[in-house]
């Protein structure tokens, strides 16, 4: 069934999930409080530019997608949600855990849907990531390492952790299944006193299993690498690479020595674009056909780990 999604927020980002949801056939409206952004989109893609209030007010939404700025999306999502709009909103879901449990209440007495974008379990490459540690390929995972460096965009209201590490968080939780026991933090200053402009996030699990973040804005060249050290075996997700080099696997045995077990390889998978998944999931979320993999309590367990980072 046909759903009519209004994205609020049409900038950096916003501006591919206008994109994607016009591709999906789902595109009711945009908007932007800078109104010539969303009259310039209006016109590219033959649909409405509508105000926040207007989008809330229309019978014809079924959803906002909101790609604002962080510190106004509890205020979105609550007045969304009080109007009966169901809500996706990029990632992070808040700026700490009050803002969640005020998204909670509105959330339970909408009894609307709300997904938040951690855009990497939409990836194909992540996905066959996890189906490759669940058929125990690499054995019992070990040490989980990823990386997030670009030069820029420098942001002044938030710092490199709440700004860069949200979808390595998110990654990271999915793979333990857990909360982290314990959170080390070491960072930068550089252009702001106030404001980390790189930072290394430690992170203990139960069971022996550690993993670390490294952010940075401030890096000469873009990076983005999840690495998963096993038991039997090594995953390397770089996203950075193309495509049929973004997956790679290393085997090999780990006893009073370490031995390769045979030759390196990258895995196929097929391509797909992550956004657009994303996208296409949650208009099958309105339809009730697929389960919310980051739903309200995936977020704020991502916010939860970003506040201890604090």
């Amino acid at each position: 069934m046909k759903k009519n999604i209004v994205v609020v927020g049409c900038g950096y980002w916003g501006k591919n999930l206008v994109r994607n949801f016009h591709e999906l056939d789902a595109l009711y409206g945009v908007s932007d409080p800078q109104t010539e952004i969303s009259e310039l989109y209006s016109k590219k893609y033959s649909v409405k530019s509508l105000s926040f209030n207007e989008s809330l007010k229309d019978k014809n939404v079924d959803a906002v997608a909101i790609c604002a700025p962080a510190e106004l999306h509890k205020k979105l999502i609550i007045e969304a949600l009080l109007n009966g709009k169901n809500v996706f909103v990029e990632k992070p879901l808040a700026l700490s855990l009050n803002e969640c449990d005020e998204i909670e209440e509105a959330l339970t007495s909408s009894k609307k849907f709300l997904m938040v974008g951690h855009l990497l379990h939409y990836h194909p490459i992540f996905s066959k990531v996890k189906k490759l540690i669940k058929s125990n390929e690499i054995g019992k995972v070990l040490k989980i390492h990823s990386e997030r460096k670009s030069f820029g965009k420098i942001r002044n209201n938030e710092d490199v952790i709440w700004s860069f590490a949200p979808h390595d968080i998110s990654m990271i939780l999915s793979l333990a299944d857990s909360m982290p026991d314990d959170i080390k933090v070491s960072g930068n200053y550089f252009l702001d006193q106030k404001i980390y402009d790189s930072a290394n996030i430690n992170l203990t699990f139960k069971g022996n299993l550690s993993a670390q973040i490294d952010v940075s804005w401030l890096h000469p060249v873009k990076r983005h690498c999840l690495t998963i050290i096993g038991e039997k075996g090594m995953i390397v997700f770089d996203d950075t690479n193309d495509w049929p080099e973004k997956l790679f696997l290393r085997k090999h045995s780990l006893n009073n020595e370490l031995a390769l077990n045979s030759a390196d390889k990258f895995i196929e998978v097929p391509y797909g674009e992550p956004l657009k998944i994303e996208c296409s999931h949650f208009l099958d979320l309105l339809d009730g056909n697929v389960e919310n993999i980051t739903d309200f309590n995936e977020g704020k367990k991502v916010v939860s780990v970003l506040c201890r980072c604090s």
